[in-house]
């Protein structure tokens, strides 16, 4: 098995407990595969409801300067954000 870490506001950390507690659901982890293995299954399940944006690459210098301008993080989430950034694979083939 792999791992995948994400990030999520605090918000979305409450209602992923919550959703985890009412359904049933051993722990977060058991509750996100579900959540993937439906969507994997059935796509349009959830696009139905969820407007899901491609991905679009950005210059690694914007990325940080509009983390920076929201002023909702603090500089060592900025900088965690941004060394992954740096190490993931569409960033670290190129200098962007």
């Amino acid at each position: 098995m792999k791992t995948i870490n994400i990030s999520v506001t605090s918000e979305q950390y409450s209602e992923i407990e919550k959703f985890t507690n009412e359904l049933g659901f051993a722990n977060r982890s058991e509750f996100m595969r579900s959540l993937l293995r439906l969507f994997i299954k059935k796509p349009e399940v959830l696009s139905v409801e969820t407007e899901l944006m491609p991905f679009k690459k950005r210059p690694l210098s914007e990325i940080e300067k509009r983390l920076r301008k929201t002023g909702r993080y603090n500089e060592k989430f900025i900088q965690s954000v941004m060394d992954g950034l740096r190490r993931s694979s569409i960033y670290a083939a190129s200098k962007t």
